[in-house]
């Protein structure tokens, strides 16, 4: 109960009871005491990593597969390093890592784990583990170090990168030519989204778990030197929003910023050029025909053509949306649909911020003014989404309403934040986001979405509001919806003359 991590299997509660039956003992019946032990572990939704490993290689989403390998690794880091006393799992491998709805790696089934009082070697003369995950001095000697896990998750990661078939013919293939192999594999899946930062994790991925596997213990990395590698990765990534594919080349973007801290402003807003108001017509929608005595008609009358500077205040919108990993496959081409309806219709008095979240929370640009240049940027933005990682509703939200907090340009601007989650929160709780008096409206996005905190959030807002959206064109429609609410202009005192005009 205590070993509380997110990479870990959450031990919710266990029961022991001893009960008495009857049984046969030297010919006789006797009543016999026996202990039952009943463990209650927290439910996870996608299985084992072993159902999603096959005999070809990459059959895992690279996005899917990045957060997999890097979960694991946190989550043996904490047991290795997290207490006084290390934990050794000592039976690493993929049907003994659960997966939930967001594909999140968690280490379970702990009925080999040791808990030693020191890291030095020790012999054990019962023989445990899983045949093809345990280290050569192992197999030899009984003998079992903290590189006793670091070997099967080599193996582990190896399996991920290469594939069954292809993980068993390493024995046979020279590391180059191994490394080579593996790395053409994922360029040929990835293709057009192959970016540098990809191409870096992935070179990452297979060269780490060679160094696991080596027959000499003393030349594997540690765990903590593995999560090092992994953590130069996202430090050497040329932009704060490396999961944004095309957008790293566009050096003249203004300045992105991936961080909560406070410390970190968001007041880099774009200020509101307008162009010269275009005049406005009014047109008729019945009848030119009335009676001359007095009489109750209905007319409806349409203004087209007017300037929106002048009908009504520009909109400052941030739109937070979930890139997590339950979010691949359709589900981010379909949000990506919805996206571009949004860019499309707001006019060059309105400025638009993207914000993602997943295991953290990355603003994608600051505050743009609609113009037809910053379209298609935007557009770019929305079509290089990636889905990776966990769950982070809550700082999604907290970055969304830092960067309206943060504007230089405030004055008479109407102000909204658009929030699209599709799952549950892996980390965080967007509950305790202080809204204030900024609009929120929260968007649940397929049967697995949380609906209930998306409420929750809406409900301390002012003004805001929840709409749920099956699929596609629910969301497209959702978003729709709540624009036209925001870009609707009323008149309050509107004054009509009729007179009469004769025809020529």
């Amino acid at each position: 109960m205590g070993v509380q991590h997110e990479n870990i299997v959450r031990l919710l509660g266990y029961c022991y009871e001893t009960r008495n039956k009857i049984a046969e003992y030297n010919g006789k019946l006797v009543f016999a005491g026996y202990d039952e032990r009943l463990l209650c572990l927290e439910y996870l939704q996608s299985g084992s990593l072993e159902d999603h490993i096959s005999d070809e290689p990459c059959r895992l989403d690279w996005s899917i597969s990045y957060v997999i390998i890097r979960g694991i690794c946190e989550g043996l880091k904490y047991l290795h390093t997290g207490s006084e006393h290390p934990i050794y799992h000592l039976d690493l491998k993929p049907a003994n890592i659960l997966l939930d709805g967001d594909k999140i790696p968690k280490i379970g089934d702990f009925s080999l784990s040791r808990l030693l009082v020191s890291t030095q070697t020790c012999v054990t003369k019962t023989f445990i583990g899983t045949p093809g995950y345990m280290p050569p001095e192992y197999i030899d000697r009984q003998e079992i170090t903290p590189k006793f896990d670091v070997f099967s998750l080599g193996v582990i990661i190896q399996k991920i990168m290469a594939g069954q078939k292809l993980h068993c013919q390493y024995a046979h293939t020279p590391p180059e030519k191994f490394i080579d192999l593996v790395c053409e594999n994922w360029e040929k899946r990835l293709q057009a989204t192959m970016s540098t930062d990809i191409s870096l994790e992935i070179k990452t991925c297979i060269e780490t778990p060679l160094k696991c596997v080596e027959s000499d213990r003393k030349k594997r990395p540690t765990i903590t030197q593995i999560v090092d590698e992994l953590d130069k990765i996202d430090n050497a990534k040329s932009s704060p929003i490396g999961q944004v594919t095309g957008v790293r080349k566009k050096r003249d973007f203004n300045k992105l910023y991936a961080s909560l801290d406070s410390t970190i402003g968001f007041n880099d807003d774009e200020p509101i050029i307008i162009a010269p108001p275009n005049s406005v017509q009014l047109v008729i929608k019945n009848s030119k025909e009335a009676p001359l005595k007095e009489n109750n008609q209905k007319v409806m009358l349409e203004l087209t053509g007017g300037d929106s500077s002048v009908d009504r205040p520009g909109l400052d919108l941030v739109v937070v949306l979930d890139v997590s990993g339950s979010m691949s496959g359709e589900k981010i081409d379909e949000m990506k649909v919805a996206m571009q309806f949004v860019v499309r219709k707001l006019c060059p008095i309105d400025r638009l911020s993207i914000v993602t979240f997943s295991n953290d929370a990355t603003r994608l640009c600051p505050l743009r003014q609609i113009t037809r240049d910053s379209q298609r940027d935007l557009q770019k933005i929305v079509n290089g989404l990636i889905a990776r990682g966990g769950t982070n509703i809550s700082a999604g939200l907290q970055t969304g309403l830092k960067v309206l907090t943060d504007r230089k340009v405030s004055d008479g601007r109407v102000v909204g934040v658009m929030l699209m989650s599709d799952g549950h929160e892996s980390s965080g709780d967007a509950r305790q986001a202080p809204v204030g008096n900024v609009p929120v409206y929260t968007f649940g996005f397929g049967k697995d979405s949380d609906s209930l905190l998306l409420r929750e959030v809406t409900a301390k807002s002012i003004g805001g509001t929840f709409s749920f959206a099956r699929d596609m064109d629910g969301l497209t429609m959702a978003f729709s919806h709540c624009l036209a609410g925001l870009l609707t202009v009323a008149a309050e005192e509107l004054y009509l003359t009729v007179s009469c005009v004769r025809d020529e």
